[in-house]
């Protein structure tokens, strides 16, 4: 093989590498935004809530302002962008940490995912003053307050110590743990006690903030 024919083969290699590569490589869509796959308009439109599962709303375009084909998927699902090979995903996560106002994103790839979606529990309890992960996010619970007769929770939600949101939360307010949805249950400011006995050491009971799960839940459009 002469020095050419060498290149032109190396170039051809590398381009059938990067396509594969490219096919094979994980894509990840805000939700409310757009990736093109296959020549395609890939859309998430909103995430939602059914039978304890979250799933998405994703429309697929020809192009800007065609009319979309549009399902709700969950994760596990496949997802046919095009017919044209190599244009089949797995949705392999559907996620969303935070006020019911943040955005959630779906991961789209060529494997499918290693196992089904797990609830955290019905019932969720923090305490204040008090941290709590969730993937890869921490919770941190900094005050639990009555204000203007209504008792708020102060919870700041942080990723690698870099602030991703305040939250102040209310009773019934919804909040998004990842692939739960749960809503505030109740909120309980710290109790302080009456020293009927000044010999003894009393300790207040730190304030708590209860989350109940969610079940069933569609977006205001």
């Amino acid at each position: 093989m002469n020095i050419k024919n060498y290149c032109i083969s190396l170039a051809l290699f590398c381009i059938l590498t990067a396509i594969v590569q490219s096919q094979d490589s994980s894509i990840v869509i805000s939700e409310g935004s757009e990736a093109v796959i296959c020549g395609k308009i890939v859309i998430v439109d909103a995430l939602w809530m059914n039978e304890g599962l979250v799933k998405a709303d994703i429309s697929i375009l020809e192009k800007q302002n065609s009319k979309p084909i549009t399902g709700g998927y969950k994760k596990g699902d496949e997802i046919t962008i095009s017919n044209e090979p190599g244009c089949t995903y797995y949705v392999y996560s559907i996620t969303k940490t935070g006020g019911i106002e943040s955005k959630g994103e779906v991961i789209l790839s060529k494997s499918p995912p290693l196992s089904n979606s797990t609830t955290k529990g019905d019932i969720i309890t923090q305490e204040e003053n008090s941290s709590y992960k969730f993937g890869k996010y921490v919770w941190y619970v900094s005050s639990i307050r009555n204000e203007g007769g209504n008792t708020i929770a102060n919870i700041t939600i942080t990723q690698n110590t870099a602030l991703v949101e305040n939250l102040v939360l209310s009773k019934g307010d919804l909040v998004w743990l990842g692939e739960d949805l749960y809503k505030v249950e109740s909120i309980n400011a710290r109790s302080e006690f009456i020293k009927t006995d000044p010999e003894k050491i009393y300790e207040p009971l730190p304030g708590k903030i209860e989350f109940k799960a969610v079940t069933e839940y569609l977006p205001e459009k």
